[in-house]
């Protein structure tokens, strides 16, 4: 047999074993991490993108809801769960402080390593916004301490400017006086004969 059908039967045979073997379907992790519960990156942040739309009553109901099974179970799963709440939610229950206590206090362990790069990065950038929010304290108080600092110059330049004022009226009424006094008194002249 020549190298020309060696080869033309090799491709018909590797072409029919193709043919007949089983088809493999992609399969995105993604949407089956997410619907099966699974944890994942990509599950907190679908769980985070859940509460966004929630009024401030509603996220108050999860919180506490979290909260309490997180005081039932308290797994690291739970406890990210309301740390992310914590940190995101509206004004009326975010407490960053505590969401990063929660964080510092998770056992990265016993999540994947996507989950513990979330995590970690999750962490220095309330780190970082509780530095920035400490930062912008101290200016404000600085601020503040500084405009009643000048609010209580501008009173004492305003007494003093009455202060003036009244001396100012003194020394024309002295003056006035002294010039009456002046006129009463004119110098008698006497003549000498």
């Amino acid at each position: 047999m020549s190298i020309k059908k060696k080869t033309g039967l090799l491709l018909i045979v590797l072409l029919a074993l193709t043919a007949c073997s089983e088809l493999q379907q992609y399969k995105s992790n993604w949407p089956a991490s997410v619907i099966n519960g699974e944890q994942g990156a990509d599950y907190w942040l679908a769980e985070l993108h859940a509460t966004r739309g929630m009024t401030a009553d509603q996220q108050k109901q999860i919180l506490k809801s979290r909260e309490q099974e997180f005081h039932d179970n308290p797994t690291p799963g739970n406890r990210l769960r309301v740390a992310l709440l914590l940190a995101t939610g509206s004004e009326e229950i975010r407490d960053q402080r505590r969401a990063l206590t929660l964080l510092d206090e998770i056992d990265l362990a016993s999540f994947n390593t996507s989950d513990q790069e979330m995590i970690t990065v999750f962490r220095q950038l309330l780190g970082e916004e509780r530095k920035a929010n400490r930062k912008i304290y101290i200016l404000w108080k600085h601020d503040t301490e500084q405009s009643q600092r000048i609010e209580e110059l501008d009173q004492q330049l305003g007494k003093q400017g009455q202060r003036v004022e009244e001396l100012e009226q003194q020394l024309k009424a002295l003056t006035t006086i002294e010039q009456k006094i002046q006129q009463r008194e004119k110098p008698v002249v006497i003549e000498n004969e």
